[in-house]
């Protein structure tokens, strides 16, 4: 009777982990043209993207999940001169937190023949590839302690060693990398000099709900990419006007999930009016489109903000207030308060409002 044994070599585990084929998110299919730009805030962000484009200095870009950092990444080393045309259909990008340590550094070092049990030939690692070219490291704050400290040489001096060797090589890379981790928290993830020098320069992407004047082409691209992605042909005329009266409901929203929330309501118009048996009209397949912009809470830590996310993201309360115990209700309405009077204050800006203190 044949045997197989599961052994989990080192080579196995980097295989499974390796990225060339992972699919890019769903965001990045939005194509951003400055030309269709609205808001203030959006047209500076990609007039710095513009500025920083033209230098080879180490870029952070922070902002929420699915604000489209990797498109932003993705735009400014296409607008630079690091960039190398061959490798634009899979440019060196990895995303930190789907690796372990030890595949991470095979994945941007390489390594030689015998490095490890089932490395029966020499590979090449995402900075040899990226030598003239743009290296996109995605949630940075994942990464391991010791990869930073290799990786603060390969910046400064642009030289690393490929695992299993202790050869020096070279490597003129642009690095830009990206988080939706605020400052504060990756300061206590990161090493001081690590963090330092990947952020020189850094951008901030707004969420959608501090640029709404935006949401309106965003919106009509994702719904574009959406239908192209759903496979079904759905009636053009019917979904136009189920678009048109979903639009000002998406720009009251908060959308926490960004460009992910605004693809998950596309998905939800698309099958209610692309429905085969029993189509909705304009009026129902927004309300079941709008529905799928509630989730269920993700996880609890410091009290204030899981709460304050709770009403953000309209999600239950309960389950939150009960994994945290004992409650600083005084320090708890205190901040509220500040945060409802900031988003207020906020709002108004944005929209051009008088506000007044009281």
């Amino acid at each position: 009777v044949p045997v197989k044994l599961g052994l989990d070599t080192f080579f196995k585990v980097y295989q499974r982990q390796h990225g060339e084929n992972q699919p890019p998110s769903i965001e990045d299919h939005v194509f951003w043209d400055p030309q269709m730009f609205k808001s203030a805030k959006l047209k500076a962000v990609f007039a710095e993207a513009r500025r920083v484009a033209q230098v080879n200095v180490p870029l952070l870009i922070t902002g929420e999940r699915g604000t489209g950092k990797t498109t932003l990444a993705s735009w400014i080393r296409a607008h630079s001169d690091f960039r190398k045309a061959k490798n634009d259909t899979n440019w060196p990008a990895v995303p930190c937190g789907q690796y372990s340590p030890e595949t991470m550094r095979a994945e941007l070092f390489g390594y030689k023949q015998g490095a490890f049990t089932g490395a029966t030939a020499d590979k090449e690692g995402l900075l040899a590839r990226a030598d003239g070219d743009t290296l996109f490291l995605d949630e940075i704050g994942d990464i391991s302690t010791p990869l930073q400290r290799l990786l603060v040489k390969a910046v400064e001096e642009h030289a690393y060693s490929p695992l299993g060797s202790t050869e020096v090589l070279r490597s003129r890379f642009r690095l830009i990398t990206a988080t939706n981790r605020d400052l504060s928290t990756l300061r206590t993830r990161l090493d001081p000099d690590f963090l330092d020098r990947i952020s020189m320069l850094r951008i901030e992407m707004p969420p959608l709900r501090d640029i709404p004047e935006d949401i309106p082409w965003l919106w009509d691209q994702v719904l574009q990419e959406a239908v192209r992605r759903a496979g079904r042909d759905v009636d053009a005329d019917a979904l136009a006007e189920s678009s048109k009266a979903m639009l000002p409901l998406l720009r009251r929203e908060p959308l926490p999930g960004n460009m992910r929330d605004l693809f998950v309501a596309a998905y939800r118009m698309i099958a209610a009016v692309g429905d085969a048996f029993e189509p909705m009209a304009s009026e129902k397949a927004v309300e079941y489109s709008m529905k799928g912009l509630t989730r269920p809470l993700e996880r609890c830590g410091d009290v204030t903000e899981e709460v304050l996310r709770c009403f953000v993201d309209r999600s239950p309360l309960a389950p939150c207030i009960e994994s945290l115990g004992k409650l600083d209700t005084k320090r708890l309405f205190d901040d509220v308060k500040r945060y409802i009077a900031s988003e207020v204050r906020r709002y108004a800006s944005v929209h051009g409002l008088k506000t007044e203190e009281v």
